[in-house]
């Protein structure tokens, strides 16, 4: 993967739309990349984050790359092991790529109806359009399951909700106090 670009948020279908451009590179089968959803403070925003690109990610965690290329093509789930052990290192690293800055009613109503259908519907559509280096394109789609975000998922509603008081110290010590965290 030479890199992700285009990445828009929309609705079809009361559903959360995702999609993505990903570039690829000659040879390539790391096709994988992660979407994540999160508020954020200063500016207070609700973010579309992702990370990709994973080859190289491992390489500098001192894998071997031709041991990765291997992975990809006989062993995807060594792959797929290799990347859930540095899972937090990697959502750190993510890029915000979409964000609404919750600064009015209008976009906190938007940013609010992203949350409730990623908690309703127990998914979204992830929709990928790979350009591959002949110049041809394959587009992949995916529901995605948000079932085990749903109590982040949560979080993010509440802060929605109260987007005028929204204080982020606040928050975390009631955060702390009512979850030990």
């Amino acid at each position: 993967m030479k890199q992700i670009t285009d990445v828009k948020l929309g609705f079809k279908n009361q559903e959360v739309l995702v999609t993505a451009t990903i570039e690829m590179a000659e040879e390539d089968l790391d096709d994988l990349y992660f979407v994540m959803f999160n508020i954020l403070d200063e500016p207070l925003r609700f973010v579309v984050a992702v990370a990709g690109n994973f080859v190289d990610f491992l390489v500098a965690k001192g894998y071997n790359r031709q041991d990765i290329a291997g992975w990809l093509k006989k062993s995807p789930q060594k792959y797929l092991e290799a990347i859930v052990q540095h899972q937090m290192e990697i959502m750190q690293t993510a890029q915000e790529r979409v964000k609404v800055v919750i600064d009015n009613q209008a976009s906190a109503d938007q940013a609010r109806m992203v949350v409730t259908s990623l908690l309703a519907k127990g998914h979204f559509n992830q929709v990928s359009t790979y350009q591959l280096p002949d110049g041809s394109e394959d587009t992949k789609i995916q529901k995605v399951p948000t079932g085990d975000m749903s109590r982040d998922l949560q979080i993010m509603l509440e802060i929605i909700k109260d987007w005028e008081n929204f204080n982020y110290e606040e928050f975390m010590e009631r955060m702390v106090a009512e979850h030990g965290q």
